[in-house]
């Protein structure tokens, strides 16, 4: 059996929160390409006009490449988590499931279980001393 830490479970949260903060930096630099390549091609210009389009592509590139890390990493520890939460309850491995795996705050887990905030919370707690957690 696999081994699951706290520290696991924190580091796909953190893992999801980088990985928004990389696609929202994406679509800035995209929206931003796209007002430079409008200004570009309204404009004359000189044989070095491609450099600023060269060096968005760049990183963008860049960025795809990270985001795509960052989603593997991601599959990789839900794999891994959706493996060791088998043997608790139902009710404990869908707070487990909503917290760690979406990303959800306490309140949306306890909106989506239709549970208090709460009672999500006990669950949790159960299910991490379960897990020896």
């Amino acid at each position: 059996m696999a081994i699951l830490t706290r520290l696991d479970l924190h580091q796909l949260q953190e893992m999801r929160r980088k990985k928004e903060r990389l696609e929202y930096e994406r679509e800035i630099l995209r929206e931003s390409a796209l007002r430079v390549t409008q200004t570009i091609s309204d404009m004359p210009h000189a044989s070095s006009w491609m450099d600023p389009m060269a060096e968005y592509a760049a990183k963008l590139d860049d960025l795809d490449r990270q985001i795509m890390d960052l989603t593997i990493s991601i599959e990789k520890q839900i794999l891994l988590i959706e493996s060791i939460i088998q043997i608790l309850p139902a009710n404990q491995a869908n707070v487990i499931r909503c917290r760690y795996e979406n990303g959800y705050s306490w309140r949306r887990v306890a909106r989506e279980l239709h549970y208090t905030k709460g009672h999500c919370k006990n669950l949790h707690t159960a299910a991490l001393k379960k897990l020896g957690l």
